[in-house]
């Protein structure tokens, strides 16, 4: 059984802006973010008290595409997103990134083409929490094993 009791209101501003230029696309999400400070009682085998101070934090993320029109018809697309640190009620996330890709070859008669998508191509979306209590840090790292390799041929009727 656990009893959370929060002290104050928790709530977030948002703003949101996008800008789509002819080759370019941008998407940029800011907020500001505050958790009220609260206590929990976890009564489980035996009662174990946690309490969590108020935070506050800027956040959010940009993220941007980038089209290539190449000769032959080829075109390629470059996507890259960063997330900047984030919180939660009892951890922080780190600021991280990826960069994606994809190539893509249409052949003549419009109906065909073959593509190649790379996703997270240095593994870098990794996401990094750090749980801080009243004696004990915990610094988990979770890789989501987005880095995916795809090769792929459509064909309209």
């Amino acid at each position: 059984m656990n009893k959370f009791i929060t002290k104050t209101l928790s709530y977030a501003y948002v703003l949101k802006v996008y800008i789509s230029l002819k080759t370019y696309n941008g998407n940029l999400n800011y907020h500001y973010k505050k958790i009220g400070a609260f206590e929990i009682e976890n009564q489980y085998l035996q009662p174990v008290y946690y309490r969590a101070p108020k935070k506050t934090a800027y956040a959010g993320n940009l993220k941007v595409t980038q089209d290539i029109s190449l000769p032959n018809s080829y075109s390629v697309q470059i996507y890259s997103q960063f997330m900047t640190k984030d919180i939660l009620p009892q951890a922080e996330i780190k600021k991280r990134y990826s960069i994606d890709t994809s190539i893509k070859k249409v052949f003549d008669s419009k109906k065909a083409e073959v593509f190649f998508n790379a996703t997270d191509i240095f593994n870098t979306l990794v996401n990094t929490k750090i749980v801080t209590g009243e004696d004990f840090l915990l610094v988990s790292t979770d890789f989501f094993e987005t880095q995916v390799l795809r090769l792929g041929i459509s064909y309209r009727f």
